[in-house]
């Protein structure tokens, strides 16, 4: 037995059984063999220590206990010690009340923490500090541990600060702990309550156990990490160099390096940090934090279709399922086998939609929007301001709006926004919705559905200027075949533009106000009851206008324009055209209708010239306003034609009809009916047609010699006219030289000389008039 002194004592038993007392001072008791009693007594600023460094066994100390054990030394007694030293094996060391210094020594050791500020030195070796106490699991607060290696580390808990050394592993309480690693291969163990884990380097293993438990790497350098969680079986993150393992882990906070994340069936919470971090989702009720850089959300692994709402820095939402995440600073989505809807926000958005029927919505910013396999959509409806949107088949397409511009691929279908836009299909069955607004919509190869929507103030256009064949468009039947024989269907369209195919197009409005341009090509333009205007393009067009009050341009080529119904401005354009006023007359029980038109007119200050007209014996009265036109032609009535200085070409139809040439070489067709047919001069085609006919040589300032026989008339200005079923002639009334006219030798004519000395030949029935 041994009792020290009041200093700072020594105390080393042999392999008896002994009984050493430190009395004052800061003692070191050794029990050596034996079951020894091993009392500090009173101490002063440090405490007594029981030192077990020169046991070869395995060491077991209780200081709250008051025992302490070696394999190899027996078992001892301690009282008022409050230091341990262990030996070199894998001890369990744990402390008591008081502010204890454990050192463990080398071997795997155990150090149990208990109250008061204690110094834990776990030495050599893999050691732990365990503070899975029903002290610290009663006390409603969680610890709040840092790691450092040999330096000084520390343990929060309570009002108490632990120091500790040289300890890789921590087990922590059932409350919410915070435990932070350091550079070795750390075991960090949260048991219950909502943990933080912060793995330092090394090849750490974090288990969060139960409720809700985070890992975080938010203190590693910007290399990156790749996450999978596992939930209560083993999941992994890797750095590029050490590879941590998780257990029970829900929540991860990563680095500020570009991080692949991802998650299991659990409630995940995800912070991503900095840089263009990839997240891939799986089951639960996530939410995610793609924090700064372009951060992806991989929904994959998800089998049900997705409805995506970004919000930028805000709470946006993913639904997939049952569940549903809510989503902070995400600017990318990949989506799933199902049916997805995405909506972007302000950012540069990329949506892919994998396959199945996808619709992405589109927002501010430049977007990458790809459909992946089957019919997609992109609607810009919730945008302002207009979209030019183009599909193609291979490539990436294009949508410019007035906040970016989209990157398109995959895309089928495209709804407009509410403002005036342009949509360009491809090759594939393509849907077009232009919304309000004046929108162009061309719907390129495939059976299209091509729907303007609400008009604006102009209408809705549809475009086939690009196609390389003849198209047909019959906005009354709401259908066009293109050139490649596909069939387009038209919903709210008011106006075409068709191809520039030689063979030419046809192209038919409806009882709207339409604008129609044929393009190039000889085209077949009707309008329809509404007020249209219509421009021919180049080509030898044919154009009626129908009802309304029509604007016609035939523009090049030599056209043919019939104004219809209504008060037209009917402009024939460049090249030879056609005014045709076939039609004046509705039905046979009408009367009919006089129509004069004089190309020679004084025009107004436009340069038109104003013709009256009236459709269906008076009831449907209509005044047009025309020019550019060389040739007329008419049916019923007693039409009075009157040709400029060009080649006319004047025909009448039904009716005792006047047809005067004036200058150029002109053709004159009178029809049926008792018609008056005067050249004027130049070289004339008289083709008087059925019934009783004249040519009138009155206003012929010379002598004219005119031959029924031969067909032929030569005015006294030299030039000679081909004379058809002209039956009478009335001669010039030049008093000089007079008119020489001869009769047919078969068909009963009149001549009749008017003023002058004239010679008529006659022959059988042929009544000859001197005239003056």
């Amino acid at each position: 037995n041994i009792i020290g002194s009041f200093s700072n004592d020594t105390l080393i038993g042999d392999s008896g059984a002994n009984n050493i007392d430190g009395s004052n001072g800061d003692d070191t008791l050794k029990g050596g063999g034996g079951d020894d009693v091993l009392d500090g007594g009173d101490h002063s600023s440090q405490g007594d220590t029981v030192d077990y460094s020169d046991a070869t066994g395995v060491v077991t100390v209780n200081l709250a206990g008051n025992t302490g054990s070696s394999t190899d030394q027996g078992s001892d007694t301690l009282n008022n010690i409050e230091n341990i030293v262990g030996s070199n094996q894998g001890d369990t060391l744990t402390g008591s009340t008081v502010n204890n210094t454990i050192e463990a020594g080398t071997g795997n050791d155990t150090i149990h923490a208990t109250d008061g500020s204690d110094t834990l030195d776990g030495g050599g070796d893999t050691d732990t500090a365990d503070y899975n106490s029903s002290h610290f699991n009663s006390s409603g607060t969680g610890i709040t541990v840092i790691l450092n290696g040999a330096s000084n580390g520390s343990v929060v808990h309570g009002s108490d600060t632990d120091t500790l050394k040289n300890i890789e592993n921590v087990i922590g309480t059932s409350n919410a702990d915070s435990m932070t690693g350091d550079n070795a291969n750390n075991t960090l163990t949260g048991l219950a309550g909502n943990d933080i884990l912060k793995a330092g380097l090394g090849t750490d293993t974090l288990d969060g156990g139960d409720d809700t438990d985070t890992a975080d790497y938010s203190g590693h350098a910007n290399s990156g990490i790749t996450v999978v969680l596992n939930g209560s079986g083993v999941g992994t993150v890797n750095d590029g160099t050490y590879t941590d393992t998780l257990r029970n882990i829900e929540n991860i906070t990563a680095t500020d390096g570009v991080d692949t994340i991802s998650g299991d069936n659990e409630d995940n919470v995800i912070n991503a940090g900095a840089q263009n971090d990839t997240i891939n989702s799986s089951g639960g009720t996530d939410t995610i934090d793609g924090g700064s850089g372009s951060d992806t959300i991989n929904y994959t692994a998800n089998a049900s279709g997705l409805t995506v709402t970004l919000a930028g820095s805000s709470d946006g939402s993913v639904a997939k399922g049952g569940n549903t995440d809510t989503v902070r600073n995400i600017e990318n989505i990949i989506g799933t086998s199902g049916i997805d809807t995405m909506t972007g926000d302000g950012s540069n958005n990329s949506f892919e939609g994998n396959g199945n029927n996808d619709t992405f919505f589109g927002s501010a910013g430049n977007d990458t929007l790809d459909g992946g396999a089957d019919t997609d959509t992109v609607n810009y409806s919730t945008i302002s301001g207009g979209v030019t949107a183009t599909l193609v088949d291979v490539g990436d397409g294009s949508a410019t709006k007035t906040t970016g511009t989209d990157i398109l691929k995959g895309i089928e279908n495209i709804t407009g926004t509410s403002d005036q836009d342009t949509l360009i299909g491809n090759s594939s069955n393509n849907n077009l919705q232009g919304g309000a607004g004046d929108d162009t919509l061309r719907g390129g190869d495939g059976d299209d559905t091509l729907n303007g929507g609400a008009e604006g103030s102009s209408g809705d256009t549809v475009d086939y200027s690009q196609d390389s064949g003849s198209v047909t468009v019959s906005l009354l039947s709401n259908f066009a075949t293109d050139g490649n024989g596909d069939t387009d269907t038209l919903i709210g369209i008011e106006n075409i533009i068709g191809s520039d195919n030689a063979t030419g197009d046809t192209l038919q409005g409806d009882n709207s106000a339409n604008t129609i341009d044929g393009g190039a090509g000889g085209d077949n333009i009707l309008g329809g009851a509404g007020d249209d205007t219509i421009n021919g393009g180049t080509g030898n067009d044919t154009i009626n206008g129908n009802q309304g009050n029509d604007t016609i341009n035939g523009d090049a080529g030599d056209d043919v324009i019939h104004g219809g119904f209504g008060n037209d401005t009917l402009d024939g354009g460049a090249n030879t055209d056609t005014l045709d006023m076939v039609g004046n007359v509705t039905g046979p029980s009408d009367t009919p209708d006089d129509i004069t038109v004089d190309l020679s007119a004084t025009p107004d200050a436009q340069g038109y010239i104003t013709v009256n007209k009236s459709y269906g014996g008076g009831a449907n009265t209509g005044t047009d306003r025309i020019k550019g036109f060389e040739n007329v032609t008419t049916d019923h009535g007693d039409d009075t034609l009157i040709g400029d200085n060009a080649n006319n070409v004047l025909t009448s139809g039904q009716g005792a009809d006047t047809l005067r040439g004036n200058n150029g070489a002109d053709t004159l067709n009178g029809g049926t009916g008792n018609d008056t047919l005067e050249g004027g001069a130049g070289a004339d085609t008289l083709n008087g047609g059925d019934d009783n006919d004249t040519a009138d040589y009155t206003n012929d300032s010379n002598g004219v010699t005119v031959n029924l026989q031969t067909n032929s008339a030569t005015d006294g200005g030299g030039s000679t006219d081909t004379l058809s079923s002209i039956e009478n002639v009335l001669g010039s009334n030049n008093a000089v030289t007079g008119d020489t006219l001869t009769a047919h030798s078969t068909i009963a004519n009149v001549l009749n000389g008017q003023g002058g000395n004239d010679t008529l030949t006659g022959y059988a029935a042929d009544q000859l008039i001197g005239g003056a």
